[in-house]
């Protein structure tokens, strides 16, 4: 059997006949793809059914009574509340700190829980990777190279449930931070920040535009946050209208020390060298071999 991810769904949902269903479980024995799919799958529905109802307003069952015996069809009447709610739900949940948090941590727990991570631009120099957005059509606000014992080693795009996001990675020894860029609305309140899946999580607003935070450890979001707030009032006002030496400037000052990516040598194998990372300076050597990027190769070079 190849992946079929509709039977995989009606798996979880625990719709299929007894022989398809014996089928599916063969397939998920082999295929850790699948098997992925099916623990998102429930982790999401029992995320969904966590979240708190919201209130609907004074008044608002009567009214939608008396609109359902105005109309023809009464037998299909009860599906009318029922979607009202579920619409509600829906506009409720998509701009909701909360819920986005949620969704945020799932996929910083997802991305570095693989093997390599699964980044389509592999860089430690910002402006690389905000050129790489910026081609894809997605502006990013400035962002340092590297924080206390964290530096940044690539980006892509993930998908969330109604939208997509720039996710950026900073990794270091024992260490994991991803940096969001968000489309779409999002409700809440300057210095915005909570806990969601064993993650913290913390919500900002620069340039017109919504980054999210999020690392188990609570002082690399801090010292991140710092920052980055710094990196960006080196620009000033004229964030928008920067010129590409004042933003070199400003993403980080050690970034002439920087030299790119280069091939090491080996086929097929990539070398990040040395790098400044933020006050600390340490140094950090990182290695992807193919395509991906293997956390667990990370070894600390001599200060």
């Amino acid at each position: 059997m190849s992946c079929v991810p509709e039977q995989v769904t009606g798996y979880v949902d625990d719709v299929l006949d007894p022989a398809l269903r014996a089928e599916v479980e063969a397939h998920l024995a082999s295929c850790t793809d699948c098997r992925e799919q099916v623990a998102f799958e429930r982790k999401l529905r029992a995320g969904l059914r966590a979240l708190p109802a919201p209130e609907l307003r004074p008044g608002f069952e009567v009214r939608m009574l008396r609109s359902l015996a105005a109309e023809r069809g009464r037998r299909h009447a009860w599906l009318l509340p029922v979607a009202a709610v579920l619409t509600l739900f829906v506009l409720w949940a998509r701009g909701a700190a909360p819920f986005v948090a949620w969704e945020l941590s799932r996929d910083h727990a997802h991305c570095f829980a693989k093997d390599r991570l699964p980044a389509k631009v592999w860089s430690n120099d910002p402006l690389e990777i905000a050129a790489w957005f910026e081609a894809q059509g997605t502006r990013i606000p400035p962002v340092p190279s590297g924080v206390a014992e964290l530096g940044l080693v690539g980006a892509r795009y993930c998908p969330l449930l109604d939208r997509v996001a720039a996710h950026l990675y900073y990794a270091g020894e024992e260490r994991r931070l991803s940096v969001f860029v968000l489309s779409g609305p999002l409700r809440f309140s300057e210095g915005w920040t909570a806990r969601s899946r064993g993650n913290h999580v913390r919500f900002l607003r620069s340039a017109g535009m919504t980054v999210a935070l999020v690392s188990d450890k609570e002082e690399d979001v801090e010292a991140f946050r710092s920052a980055f707030r710094t990196t960006v009032a080196r620009l000033g006002p004229g964030l928008a209208a920067a010129d590409a030496s004042k933003t070199a400037a400003a993403i980080d000052p050690f970034r002439r020390r920087q030299p790119p990516l280069t091939p090491s040598g080996e086929a097929g194998r990539l070398e990040f060298p040395r790098w400044g990372c933020g006050a600390a300076g340490s140094a950090r050597e990182w290695h992807s071999r193919g395509h991906g990027f293997d956390p667990r190769q990370l070894h600390q070079l001599q200060q």
